[in-house]
């Protein structure tokens, strides 16, 4: 299968998932009349601007407080159904994809950009030039097995080239960096985020770090639940 075809086709899931995703919301929303919130706050706040005594003043605000936790909850209801589909997707059939799509690699490719070398069986594979966008060392790709990367402020070790490896110094990093299909390390060099992957000639404008593959799968998600949303707010209308 071609490379375009396989873009095409992650354009496509995405944009299916989009329009489950906004779907799925406008659902969700509907079953928790969450307009109930912006109705009676108006009315709350002014009655806690009017000066009322002390005791309707906390019965006030006490309301506002449980409208406000029940559309906080709601919210986050609301998101976590939305895109729990994208996320079963990504983490059931998202590695298995990004890995017969990384065996097009023609490099490996390092973020931020700096001269580098890998060290792995048994042979070093020097950086191309540091002002290229990335970096990129040719020939490593098709190894195998553990190594490391070797960078002007340390060595960061590496289970495999297979797929894209993140070095993070906070868990949140680590965190979004896994869900992306990265294989995540704590860094331990001066680099408070560094990003090796296969490189198949991406070149999306937007963050790097992801393949077209990617980069085309996440964007289609973005733009078709935008637009379902406003159509089915339209529909409504």
């Amino acid at each position: 299968m071609s490379r375009p075809v396989i873009l095409w086709l992650g354009v496509a899931a995405g944009a299916a998932l989009g329009i489950l995703v906004a779907s799925i919301s406008r659902i969700v929303s509907g079953r928790l009349k969450k307009a109930e919130f912006w109705t009676a706050l108006p009315g709350l706040i002014r009655s806690l601007a009017s000066g009322a005594d002390h005791r309707e003043f906390v019965l006030v605000y006490a309301r506002l407080v449980k409208l406000l936790a029940w559309h906080l909850a709601g919210s986050v209801l609301q998101l976590a159904a939305a895109f729990a589909p994208v996320v079963a997707v990504v983490v059931v059939c998202g590695p298995g994809v990004v890995k017969g799509y990384n065996r097009r690699a023609v490099a490996i490719a390092i973020h931020p950009r700096q001269q580098a070398a890998i060290d792995a069986g048994g042979e070093r594979f020097e950086s191309r030039d540091a002002a290229s966008l990335p970096v990129l060392i040719p020939g490593a790709i098709g190894l195998h097995g553990a190594g490391k990367l070797v960078t002007s402020t340390g060595e960061l070790e590496f289970d495999s080239l297979a797929r894209g490896n993140a070095w993070c110094t906070s868990k949140w990093g680590r965190l979004t960096m896994s869900l992306l299909g990265f294989d995540t390390h704590i860094s331990t060099s001066g680099e408070g985020f560094f990003i090796l992957r296969p490189y198949c000639g991406d070149r999306n404008p937007v963050w790097p770090y992801l393949s077209d593959l990617e980069f085309l799968f996440y964007l289609a998600i973005t733009l078709t639940s935008a637009l379902t949303a406003f159509c089915l707010r339209k529909t409504a209308h």
